[in-house]
């Protein structure tokens, strides 16, 4: 067997793995979040899985294209920065190994898969499907080393400052034990019997400063990236959220105005569940402050995504298609409505020329097959909550 065909083999399935690594690295997050409890459940972390997952698939195939059967094991940042998180929210480094152990194995599938279809002569795959393993094996040891290395680190750092301490009172004000949560209120310093606006922060490159200098402001890091906020009263002012410019690093999830204890229980409720709903939508479309009363439908129905997807799919039509073009329309639409249908408040908020705006709110007309007259109310709603929950209401071209 030609020592050349099977690494042509090898380079071709690789540099097609390389091409699909973001869908093929979004499927096999997937699984290990279903495997490994413990990596499930919130967005933020199963996004960082995500993203840690591609860019593992990326490293090793892209060096695989070339022809380099020993792609060494060069850690990409996005699974060192997962490795840190996981380690700040005391998630243990066994979850982390057996996530590679896993991604490992289906990604091995997915090769087999790929080389059976090749339609080369099986003495080639078999080969070549020997080789890939023995790669695998070889780069997925040699990473794990680091990764852990880097989350008992990030681990030890986070305990020398006390976040664990503070995240832990922080518990038991939520919890639902009265006299634990007033227990851990005046250990924190914090008071209950006041109205509160929980905030959840995610996704920026440094802490948020601003917040630490409002009177009466409890801030309490749950990882480098991520910060669970709660402000006095109902003034929730931009310049709070970020840079003094107003534009905040991330994004940040608002929840209501509610008083007492309860009141802060369910005001930070409200911005997890906010946050969810933001950290599944699409980065290019996320607000990147979002407020719990401008998306209450949206949360509602997220609970039966099923059910929205019907509605929505019965109001808009085609409108609802999954793709650039009727997005774009959809937004149009959706700005236009909001602004009580003036094409110029339209035009301004888009960044577009009044025209445009016309134009697309005619062919979205056409798409719905009726006039905006006859149930504006219910096709202004269908647009915001296609907006807010994206591809799991819409439809599939």
């Amino acid at each position: 067997m030609p020592q050349a065909e099977m690494v042509a083999l090898v380079r071709n399935s690789a540099a097609e793995m390389w091409e699909h690594s973001a869908e093929l690295g979004a499927a096999l997050a997937e699984q290990i979040a279903a495997d490994v409890p413990e990596l499930a459940g919130d967005p933020v972390l199963v996004e960082d899985l995500a993203n840690s997952v591609v860019a593992n698939l990326r490293e090793a195939t892209g060096r695989l294209a070339q022809g380099d059967l020993n792609p060494g094991t060069a850690v990409p940042e996005a699974a060192l920065a997962y490795a840190r998180r996981l380690a700040e929210r005391g998630i243990p480094a066994s979850a982390l190994l057996r996530a590679y152990r896993i991604g490992q194995a289906r990604a091995q599938e997915a090769v087999g898969a790929n080389l059976a279809a090749s339609g080369a002569d099986p003495s080639i795959v078999i080969a070549a499907s020997q080789a890939l393993s023995a790669v695998a094996f070889d780069y997925v040891d040699g990473i794990s080393e680091r990764v852990v290395a880097a989350h008992e680190d990030a681990r030890a750092r986070w305990e020398a400052v006390g976040a664990a301490r503070g995240s832990g009172l922080v518990a038991a004000l939520l919890d639902d034990h009265a006299e634990r949560a007033q227990l851990a209120a005046r250990e924190l310093g914090h008071r209950l019997d006041q109205d509160h606006v929980g905030l959840v922060l995610w996704g920026g490159d440094r802490p948020h400063p601003t917040l630490t200098r409002r009177p009466g402001a409890l801030v309490v890091p749950v990882d480098s990236t991520t910060v669970w906020a709660w402000l006095p009263g109902d003034d929730v002012r931009l310049q709070e959220l970020g840079s003094p410019d107003g534009a905040p690093e991330g994004w940040v999830a608002v929840g209501d105005v509610a008083a007492g204890p309860d009141g802060f229980v369910e005001s930070h409720r409200q911005a997890r569940r906010l946050q969810g709903l933001v950290a599944a939508m699409r980065p290019e479309t996320r607000p990147r402050v979002a407020r719990a009363g401008a998306a209450r439908l949206p949360l509602l129905l997220a609970r039966d995504p099923a059910a929205a997807a019907q509605w929505v799919h019965q109001t808009l039509g085609a409108l609802a298609l999954d793709d650039v073009t009727h997005a774009r329309f959809r937004d149009t639409l959706r700005a236009f409505l909001e602004a009580g249908g003036s094409y110029a408040t339209a035009a301004d908020r888009l960044g577009v020329h009044r025209n445009t705006v016309l134009y697309r709110v005619r062919r979205a007309e056409e798409i719905l097959g009726r006039s905006l007259r006859e149930d504006r109310l219910e096709v202004e709603t269908a647009l915001r909550v296609a907006y807010w929950l994206g591809r799991s209401v819409l439809t599939t071209p």
